[in-house]
């Protein structure tokens, strides 16, 4: 554990003896069974446009009910006290994530016990089973995931409340994935091969014999290569883990709200992408999955005429630098907006220079991974807007990107380009309950066409360092309730320059409160040389009980 969290939780665990020691006869009784462990719900037939949105975590009245930790309505992030909901709130019944049915919870006055303050405790149990077809090989590439997460929240004080999330995952089956199995033939042809090591080996010990022992078993009976390729190194791992996903304590006085520890913060109107969000990532193919915390002190100063300040700052451990936010947000006549500025260090592997015969032999040698990554600092000036046109709900946010690189850029020379990021999005819900939506995505620094698409950009894709390819894309789709209890929705990703697409169909299932079953599916469509390169078919099924 991280001593920035550490020191979280020892300062919660300080504050909940004192307080609670010292006002242990002022507390009044809790709540009716139900009020503080409700999840955020919807009415089954409420559509996602009349979804209200999510400001009761920033109700500083005491005996508010007190959200859990992990629950994005549990954080005041930019967006939340929105009076018209904006496509990728949580409060949002979207594909895989909408709450139809209210999850059973235990009655408040029973979890706070002898505690002189009501606190919640609950979590999920969740199993995904990933099956993908991988066209090259010829086989199923198959993953389970089982998770858990624990949380316990409260408010002991008016003007404080803490959160604790702890997230445990188990993965079994496929756990490594070979990503230059997704390659285009020319791309995966290129690659450095065994035979290619053994020949620069070869070339090394002729000019220093201290490498010979990196001949050593290098050569089968046969004279063939027994050496590895790049390709043995452009691998995607997935272990298993215990690890605490946010603890995080907030502060509430008159104006004024601090936040410190490890918690979630959010940017951005957008559903499937955030351009304008550097420190987060979404899969638009799983748009509203959680994200983890960051280690991060949050503020924001309110002021009149519904205006808010907030300022973020992070501190990477790994790069000994920090990442800052700063944002003015407010709302006028229903229109929310909100004007930002983040400058952050970021990173990408820099994989065609990993790509040669010396390079592979200098990883064989020791070199670590980590010598390919390079570092560009970014500053985004950016600006979002949300609300509805007639019944039409629109949003929109975009920001220019100015990027130095930190250092020898390698062959990544164009990540070092300023450009424009943007997205804009429409949605309506139809009074029978059909509910459509379209966003358009540019990002300035992508690519014009397949043919200019290179080893770079696509295990960058792959490995989520960058959120398309295609400098322009589209993601829309539908979704309708075909009972209360069970919705289907159909979303398409479109690469507008490969071009290229993903078909993604969804069938959610509320079985019992708080038992939900998602299936989905993914089709890729289009020529192998555009953005999906050879990304087969495939989809998951994801059970989830929360409690």
């Amino acid at each position: 554990m991280r001593p920035f969290s550490s020191f979280v939780l020892l300062f919660i665990l300080f504050h909940f003896v004192h307080v609670g020691m010292a006002r242990a006869t002022d507390f009044a009784p809790v709540a009716d069974a139900g009020t503080n462990l409700q999840a955020v719900t919807t009415d089954p037939d409420a559509s996602p446009a009349s979804v209200p949105s999510d400001s009761a975590a920033e109700n500083d009245d005491e005996g508010v009910p007190v959200p859990l930790p992990g629950e994005d309505a549990s954080i005041p992030l930019p967006g939340d006290e929105a009076p018209i909901p904006m496509p990728g709130d949580d409060a949002v019944p979207l594909p895989g994530e909408q709450a139809a049915v209210p999850r059973p919870s235990f009655a408040p006055g029973k979890m706070a016990g002898n505690s002189p303050f009501p606190w919640d405790f609950g979590g999920y149990i969740e199993d995904t089973l990933n099956v993908e077809y991988q066209e090259r090989n010829g086989r199923e590439f198959v993953l389970n995931a089982a998770r858990m997460r624990l949380n316990l929240s409260g408010k002991p004080d008016p003007h404080f409340d803490f959160g604790i999330g702890v997230i445990g995952t188990l993965f079994t089956g496929g756990t490594e994935a070979e990503l230059a199995a997704y390659l285009p033939d020319g791309d995966r042809r290129a690659l450095v091969t065994g035979e290619d090591t053994l020949a620069a080996i070869r070339q090394w010990t002729e000019m220093d014999p201290a490498y010979d022992y990196l001949l050593a078993g290098a050569v089968a009976p046969d004279g063939s290569s027994r050496l590895p390729g790049a390709a043995d190194f452009y691998r995607y791992n997935m272990e298993n883990e215990i690890y605490l996903q946010e603890a995080f304590g907030t502060l509430y006085v008159p104006y004024f709200r601090l936040r410190v520890g490890r918690h979630k913060f959010y940017t951005g109107t957008g559903y499937a992408y955030n351009p304008i969000d550097l420190f987060n990532r979404k899969d638009p193919l799983d748009p509203t999955y959680e994200t983890n915390g960051m280690d991060a002190l949050f503020l924001a100063f309110e002021l009149p005429a519904e205006i808010e300040i907030q300022g973020l700052v992070r501190v990477s451990e790994r790069f000994k630098n920090a990442d800052y936010l700063g944002r003015f947000k407010g709302s006028v006549e229903g229109w929310d907006f909100a004007f930002q500025y983040t400058h952050q260090l970021r990173s990408r592997m820099d994989w065609e220079s990993m790509n040669r015969a010396d390079s592979v032999v200098g990883i064989l040698a020791g070199e670590p991974l980590e010598a390919f990554e390079r570092r560009f600092r970014w500053q985004l000036a950016a600006a979002e807007l949300a609300g509805q046109i007639w019944e039409i709900g629109f949003h929109a946010e975009g920001g220019y990107a100015f990027i130095e690189s930190e250092g020898d850029p390698g062959t990544l020379r164009r990540a070092a380009k300023n450009h424009e990021r943007l997205l804009v999005g429409l949605d309506y819900t139809f009074e029978f309950q059909l509910y459509l939506m379209a966003e358009y995505l540019r990002i300035g620094q992508g690519r014009g066409g397949s043919s200019e698409i290179g080893l770079n950009d696509r295990l960058a894709y792959y490995t989520g360092e960058i959120l398309a390819i295609d400098k322009n894309s589209v993601f829309a789709g539908m979704s309708y309730p075909l009972t209360d209890l069970i919705e289907m929705s159909l979303y398409a990703v479109v690469a507008c320059d490969s071009p290229a697409a993903v078909l993604n169909p969804w069938l959610i299932f509320d079985l019992y409160p708080g038992l939900k079953l998602s299936l989905t599916a993914s089709v890729p469509l289009g020529s192998d040389e555009g953005q999906n390169g050879h990304i087969g078919p495939g989809g998951f099924a994801r059970l989830r009980f929360s409690f």
